[in-house]
This record gives structure tokens, C-alpha cells and sequence, in this order.
């Protein structure tokens, strides 16, 4: 029309079509072609679709394929009837107290991350049985505890539980008997047991439970074998670390720097295959908690442990290094026996600074 003139010729404007012709641009203009697709094929693939979801009340069986995230009620609202996400799953959920719109919830084939201020419990997630990828609880500072996943007997990565200030208790993981990574416990503020570790018998990696001031027991009882580290760090109310079916240890055994850690038990461990530490644990007087371990593959520290008054290992065999240094009560001389009866494989030795007066 006059006055919208604009230099073209319109050809796309007057195009007719014949039936399975669209409009197509040839590098010069627009003119009638086949389309890009099987418009037949493409009609088909949309009515079964639509046929499933319908079957479904609006998804392909339920499941919702990739990633997704929970960051209000609006988004929760939106997993109404969805049994699986086969992505990750990152709920970061603000102040919204609960997640009860994931009870048909049963498979999350990736990751699972729970890390929302205001949440209060994770009840919603009561069918959850499978977690492909890793788990993690991390900075959900109104949680107190995780009995919504009670129904989960395994982690295909790994289980991390991170700066959560009132979580008391993590008893809703007990049914996990196995998780393919690393179990990571640290600066749980309120955190007074790991009993919910109990039944695990299984860990692809380490075991690490570090700066959880207030807990006071680490009990693994079905733990068999460990695959890399064990660390106990920096507990400061730890009374008792427990492993009494742990026969071999692959890599690293430490246990450092918990103040009041009196009780050691790992009456089954035979070896520790690279680092055994046992550090600056003040309130600890023997070292009898293992009556059968014979070999240290690597280095054999103790230092720094106030009231330690003996060593009492009495299957111990050989090492490649010997460092047993600054424990204030333990004798000298028994430190120099002790090292006598052992075959120290690299011949290094630091025994000193022990007590000299008895």
C-alpha cells in the first residue's frame, strides 16, 4: 500500500502453494519448495505424544528428561505426578519450608542437591529410592533432620552433608548401605551422632567427618572395606570413633585433633595401606583399639597427644616410616621398645621429645 512501500517485491505475499509445498528462500527470493521435514511423519510423532501425555495426566510416563531446579512453590507445583527426573535435581528453594509437592517422586537419575535456608523438613521426597549421581545437604540452616529420605538404599555418587546449623541427627539416611564416592560430614553445627551411617557397608572413596563441634560418636559398624581415606578431624565433643568390622583401610587413616576422643575401637583392621595419624587427641591414653593391625604401609605417626601413656599394638609388625614425637605421658623408653620390635622397612625413625623421665 502507498506509504509502506519498502523495496521489496512481495513475492512471499502472493505465493500459492501447492499441498506439502511451503515457502522457501532461494538465495534471491521466495518461491514454493518441499519442506524440511515429512510433514506426514512430524503429525504422527505429535499425536503420540499427545496421546501419552494424556495417558500420563501430562507427561510421557511421568518422567521429566534433563535438569531441573526448585526455586519456589511455583516450580514445585510443577512436579505435581512426575516419578523421575533422569538429570539433576537442585533444590535452592528459599524460605519454603517443605518440598511435599515430590511425593511421587521415586528416581532422580543424576545428582540430588538440597540447599535452601528456609527448609524445614524434606518430607516430600518420602518415595525417593534411587539417586544416580551424588547427594548433597549442604547450608539448609532451618533442617533438622533427613528423614524424607529414608527410602534410599544407595548413592551412585558421592554423600556430602555440609554447614546445615540445626541438623541434629542424620538417622533418615540409615537405610544406605552403599554410596560409590566420598561420605563427607563437616561444621554440622547441631550434629550429635552419625548413626544414620550405621547399615553402610559400602564406600567407593573416603569416609570424612571433620568440625562437627558437637557430636560426640562415630559408629560404622557395617563398615567392611574401605577403598581410600578415613578421617576423623576436629570434632571437638567426640568421645568415641567405632569400626569394628573395618578389616582393611586402602589408603590413609587419620584421626586428629579431637579434644576429648577417649575410645578408638577398629578391632578387625588388619592394614592401612599408606598413612596411619594419630594426632593431638588429648584425651586419649592407649592406643588398644588395634589389637590385630600389623602393617602400615607408609608412615606411622603419633605425636602430640597429651595423656597418651601407651601404645599397646601388639600385632604390629612393620612400617615404612616410624614418628612418634611430643607426647608428654608417654615413656621414652617404651617408645624405643616399642620401635624395637618392628621391621622399618625405609629405616627412618623420628622418636623424640617423648617423656624422658620414666
Amino acid at each position: 500500500p502507498e506509504g509502506l512501500l519498502d523495496g521489496d517485491d512481495d513475492t512471499v505475499g502472493r505465493l500459492v502453494c501447492t499441498a506439502g509445498q511451503v515457502a522457501v528462500f532461494d538465495g534471491g527470493g521466495w518461491v514454493c519448495g518441499e519442506a524440511g521435514i515429512d510433514v506426514d511423519e512430524f503429525d504422527e510423532v505429535l499425536a503420540r505424544l499427545e496421546s501419552l501425555e494424556s495417558a500420563s495426566g501430562g507427561s510421557a510416563s511421568g518422567v521429566m528428561y534433563g535438569h531441573y531446579y526448585i526455586e519456589n512453590s511455583v516450580d514445585l507445583a510443577s512436579f505435581a505426578g512426575f516419578t523421575e527426573v533422569t538429570g539433576n535435581l537442585q533444590i535452592n528453594a528459599g524460605t519454603m519450608p517443605d518440598v511435599d509437592g515430590l511425593e511421587s517422586l521415586t528416581t532422580v537419575g543424576g545428582s540430588l542437591s538440597i540447599n535452601s535456608l528456609g527448609l524445614e523438613n524434606i518430607d516430600g521426597l518420602s518415595n525417593l529410592t534411587d539417586v544416580g549421581g551424588e547427594l548433597r545437604i549442604e547450608e539448609s540452616d532451618a533442617l533438622v533432620n533427613v528423614d524424607g529420605l529414608s527410602g534410599l538404599s544407595a548413592v551412585g555418587g558421592d554423600l556430602y552433608i555440609y554447614q546445615n546449623n540445626v541438623l541434629e541427627n542424620i538417622d533418615g539416611l540409615s537405610g544406605i548401605e552403599s554410596v560409590e564416592g566420598h561420605v563427607i560430614v563437616w561444621d554440622n553445627g547441631s550434629l550429635m551422632n552419625v548413626d544414620g551411617l550405621m547399615n553402610l557397608s559400602s564406600v567407593g572413596d573416603g569416609v570424612d567427618i571433620n568440625a562437627n563441634p558437637v557430636l560426640t560418636s562415630v559408629d560404622l559398624a557395617s563398615l567392611t572395606d574401605l577403598d581410600e581415606v578415613l578421617y576423623v578431624r576436629s570434632n571437638d565433643s567426640l568421645t568415641s570413633v567405632v569400626a569394628p568390622n573395618l578389616t582393611t583401610i586402602w589408603t590413609d587413616l587419620e584421626i586428629l585433633q579431637n579434644p576429648v576422643l577417649s575410645t578408638v575401637e577398629f578391632a578387625s583392621l588388619g592394614s592401612v595401606n599408606a598413612n596411619l595419624y594419630l594426632n593431638s587427641n588429648d584425651s586419649m591414653t592407649s592406643h588398644s583399639g588395634f589389637p590385630l593391625l600389623t602393617t602400615v604401609g607408609n608412615v606411622l605417626q603419633i605425636t602430640n597427644n597429651d595423656i597418651l601413656v601407651d601404645l599397646d599394638m601388639p600385632s604390629m609388625a612393620s612400617v615404612s616410616e616410624l614418628d612418634i614425637r611430643f607426647n608428654d605421658a608417654l615413656c621414652q623408653s617404651d617408645v624405643d621398645a616399642f620401635a624395637s620390635t618392628l621391621i622399618i622397612e625405609r629405616g627412618v625413625t623420628e622418636l623424640y621429645g617423648n617423656d624422658d623421665g620414666c
